[in-house]
C-alpha cells in the first residue's frame, strides 16, 4: 500500500487547532510556538500513517502557485478570497515550518512531491492514478472533498480517500467497494489474492471507522455544475430576483443529472460542453431559467479546468514534470517496517533533542 498525504491540508488543519494554544502575540512567532506546532504536525502525520500499518511508500504533496490562477473568472479570481490572510499568524514562520518538515521527511526516506504551478490536488491525482495503472493500491489522506473524485477500484486494486478529521473520520470509496473488500475470494493459484497486505490493512482500519461509498461520476458532475464557493469557483448559472442572487444548488444539480441521463448517460463529464444545449434545457426544467447554450458551454469548459482532476485538463508541463519526478522517486527503495510516532519521525532534530515532549499530548482530544 502507498500513502499519499495532502501536506497543505495537514498543515492548515493543525494551524486551525493550534490557534488557541499559542504563547501570545502572533501565532508561530515565538520559538516555543514553532516547536509545539511541528510536534503536533508530526503527531498527526504519524497517527494517520499508523492507521494503515506499514506502507510501502509515503508521498507528501505540497502546493505551488496554481496554474488555475491564470483562468479568468467573472467578478473574481480562483481562490481570490483567500488573499487577505489573518494578520494574527506569522505566515513566514508557517511556510518555513512546512519546508523544514518536508526536509525532515526526505531524510526519513519519504517522497516529497512539489512541482511548479501544480497544486497538491493535482499531484495527489497524478500519483494515485499512476500507481493505480501500475496495479498498486493507494490511500489519499486529506479532508478535502475535492479529492474524492480520485477514488476507484477494479476488483483487484484501489484508490480510496481517508479523512482523518475527528468529527468526520471515514474512508471514502466507490460504490460496491465494501462488498469487494469483505469478499473471501482467495485463489490458491494466485498468490496475490491471499498475500495482499494492502487489503488486510484496509480491512483492519475499517473496523474503527465507516466506509462511505460514493458515485464518483456524480461527485464531479455536481462540482462542475455548482462550482466551489471555498475556491471562489462560481456555478455555471446564476440569476437575480427581487434584489437577491440565486445559483444552481446541489439539489438542482441532482435533478439535472437525472434529466441528462435519460437522454444519454453522463459517463464522462469532459463531454458536457458538447452537450451544452441539453444542459441549458435541464436548467430551464429545474430552475425555470433560460440559459443560453453558448454561455453554458463556456462556463462548463471553465469549471472543468478549475475543478476536474484529469490528464485532459492538467497542463502538459506539469504532467511532464511529474513523470520525471515519479521515475526518480520510484528508483529509491521501499520504506519497510518501521515505527511511526512523533519521536521516531523527529529523531535527530531540535524538536526532540531534549527528550520526549509533552506538548503534542495537549492536542490528543482533537485527533
Amino acid at each position: 500500500m502507498n500513502i499519499l498525504v495532502d501536506g497543505n491540508y495537514l498543515f492548515y488543519k493543525t494551524l486551525f487547532i493550534f490557534g488557541g494554544y499559542g504563547s501570545g502575540g502572533k501565532i508561530l512567532e515565538s520559538k516555543r510556538d514553532r516547536e509545539m506546532f511541528m510536534r503536533k504536525v508530526a503527531t498527526d502525520f504519524s497517527h494517520s500513517i499508523r492507521t494503515f500499518g506499514n506502507p510501502d511508500r509515503i508521498v507528501f504533496t505540497m502546493d505551488s502557485r496554481s496554474w488555475r490562477k491564470e483562468i479568468e473568472i467573472e467578478e473574481g479570481a480562483y481562490k481570490g478570497h483567500r488573499v487577505d490572510k489573518s494578520q494574527a499568524i506569522d505566515w513566514d514562520a508557517f511556510y518555513q515550518c512546512m519546508n523544514e518538515f518536508a526536509d525532515i521527511l526526505k531524510e526519513k526516506g519519504i517522497i516529497v512531491s512539489k512541482i511548479d504551478r501544480a497544486e497538491a490536488d493535482d499531484l495527489l491525482f497524478l500519483w494515485s492514478q499512476r500507481l493505480y495503472q501500475e496495479g498498486m493500491d493507494s490511500v489519499i489522506i486529506t479532508g478535502d472533498r475535492d479529492l474524492t473524485q480520485c477514488v476507484c477500484f477494479n476488483n483487484k486494486n484501489y484508490v480510496v480517500v481517508y479523512n482523518p478529521n475527528s468529527k468526520t473520520r471515514k474512508i471514502v470509496a466507490p460504490e460496491g467497494f465494501q462488498e469487494w473488500l469483505a469478499k473471501d475470494d482467495y485463489d490458491l493459484f494466485d498468490a496475490s489474492t491471499y498475500m495482499n497486505r494492502s487489503r488486510d490493512a484496509l480491512l483492519e482500519a475499517a473496523k474503527s471507522m465507516p466506509i462511505e461509498e460514493i458515485d464518483t461520476k456524480y461527485v464531479i458532475f455536481e462540482k462542475v455544475i455548482t462550482g466551489d464557493a471555498g475556491d471562489a469557483v462560481p456555478p455555471i448559472w446564476t440569476w437575480s430576483k427581487d434584489g437577491k442572487t440565486y445559483r444552481v444548488t446541489a439539489s438542482k444539480a441532482k435533478r439535472m443529472y437525472e434529466i441528462l441521463n435519460i437522454v444519454k448517460m453522463v459517463n464522462d463529464v469532459y463531454d458536457l460542453p458538447n452537450r451544452s444545449t441539453e444542459v441549458s434545457s435541464s436548467i430551464l426544467a429545474t430552475c425555470k431559467q433560460s440559459a443560453a447554450a453558448a454561455a453554458i458551454k463556456s462556463r462548463l469548459e471553465r469549471n472543468l479546468s478549475l475543478v476536474f482532476l484529469d490528464t485532459r485538463v492538467l497542463p502538459d508541463d506539469i504532467q511532464s514534470a511529474f513523470r520525471d519526478s515519479f521515475d526518480q522517486a520510484w528508483s529509491k527503495k521501499e520504506l519497510g517496517a518501521r515505527t511511526y510516532d512523533m519521536n521516531a519521525l523527529l529523531e535527530g532534530t531540535k524538536y526532540v533533542a531534549s527528550g520526549n515532549s509533552f506538548e503534542s499530548d495537549i492536542f490528543s482530544a482533537f485527533k
